[in-house]
């Protein structure tokens, strides 16, 4: 598949959580992060479009992160 981002994104490997609109929170794992969006692993299958917040820590910050935005894209079994 051709890579369209016109923002790179840098990689990375963060301890995060995520939760959808209508679920709990989820441990996982951020693999890659730019100011116009992340990517993270998931074993359960996120819908496109669906509203998600993610909460992660950066090594020099007490309080975590959270980061609201939408899924635009998944790969993998549904």
């Amino acid at each position: 598949m051709q890579e369209r981002r016109t923002i790179v994104r840098t990689p990375c490997l963060l301890t995060a959580s995520y939760r959808l609109s209508d679920g709990a929170d989820t441990s996982t794992y951020l693999t890659d992060l730019s100011f116009r969006g992340t990517g993270l692993l998931s074993a359960a299958r996120m819908p496109s479009g669906s509203r998600i917040i993610v909460h992660m820590a950066l090594p020099q910050d007490e309080q975590p992160l959270e980061l609201k935005g939408s899924v635009r894209w998944a790969e993998g079994p549904s």
